[in-house]
């Protein structure tokens, strides 16, 4: 699997993907700062790109390698953002010719990383119970290729929910972060929705994707049909005709709760069908939410 094409790198590649609100972060930054000032705690070394501050190019560096480093502190990161990939089983889920939605959500995870980390913000993964699956916020060039590694790495299996994910993970993320959750959500809407809005209350941008396949979304099967479940021995055989109408009235309200739980509480909800070209999803998107920031400055 490739996990950026370069279709979609060349799409999204114009556009930005800023905190809606203020954010832990220098002033320099693309992003609103809650408070002026800086740690002495040092971070990491980033790659001097126009705009950073002078005052924080790592001279001695400089002298050393003949490059020209900025010197990062814990609270000059410009945006901490926490990916969180959905790796149960369902995931795994594909209809005919089709990617599963765990390689679509993996992709999407991607260029969301790419587009944040070209920004100078730094990102963090967690796609699963295992330390290992856990991938710390960083900034720097050599990030990507570990977080891609890691994608490139997993695959969806078991029945673990993203509400368990998201509370595992919530100890470890900083006020004022970004956190970005892939998932098929195809668990009790209650658990998801309390951990969302847990790191929402926290003050954390919290954007949802929430990817689903065609065939879920249109159901289109209509004679006798066996049912396997993804995640445990459980069969069903149905009349896929009959209860077409039931199920998709289950699923609309479903979609219909999340989005408007999420609206409430003021987490942006993303719906993803699988069989639309992420570059143009995501482009879409990001362009949308840079239009709604704009009108939103203006008033």
């Amino acid at each position: 699997m490739n996990i950026l094409e370069p279709e979609i790198a060349q799409r999204i590649n114009h556009l930005t993907l800023r905190a809606l609100s203020a954010v832990e972060g220098m002033l320099g930054g693309i992003h609103m700062s809650p408070h002026a000032g800086s740690s002495i705690e040092f971070l990491e070394h980033k790659q001097y790109t126009p705009g950073d501050e002078l005052r924080q190019v790592d001279w001695k560096l400089l002298a050393r390698t003949d490059k020209y480093y900025v010197k990062q502190f814990e609270n000059e990161t410009n945006l901490r953002a926490y990916a969180v990939l959905d790796t149960s089983a369902s995931m795994d889920y594909s209809s005919e010719g089709r990617g599963s939605k765990f390689d679509y959500a993996s992709r999407l995870c991607a260029a969301l990383a790419w587009l944040l980390l070209r920004q100078g913000d730094a990102v963090a993964l967690a796609a699963g119970a295992r330390p290992s699956d856990y991938i710390p916020p960083r900034s720097n060039a050599a990030h990507f290729r570990a977080l891609v590694q890691k994608l490139a790495s997993l695959h969806p299996s078991g029945d673990g929910t993203m509400s368990q994910l998201l509370f595992d993970l919530s100890g470890r993320i900083h006020r004022h972060s970004m956190v970005i959750v892939l998932s098929d959500l195809l668990e009790p809407v209650e658990q998801a929705l309390q951990q969302v809005k847990l790191l929402r209350y926290r003050r954390n941008e919290v954007i949802v994707f929430h990817v689903l396949d065609p065939w879920e979304l249109e159901f289109p099967f209509r004679r006798l049909t066996l049912f396997e479940s993804m995640e445990d021995d459980r069969e069903v055989l149905a009349d896929a005709g009959v209860v077409r109408k039931a199920y998709l009235q289950a699923l609309r309200g479903h979609i219909a709760t999340w989005r408007s739980e999420c609206l409430v509480h003021g987490i942006e909800y993303v719906l993803m069908d699988t069989s639309r070209p992420i570059s143009q999803s995501l482009a879409e998107y990001l362009a949308a939410r840079a239009s709604a920031q704009s009108s939103a400055r203006r008033r």
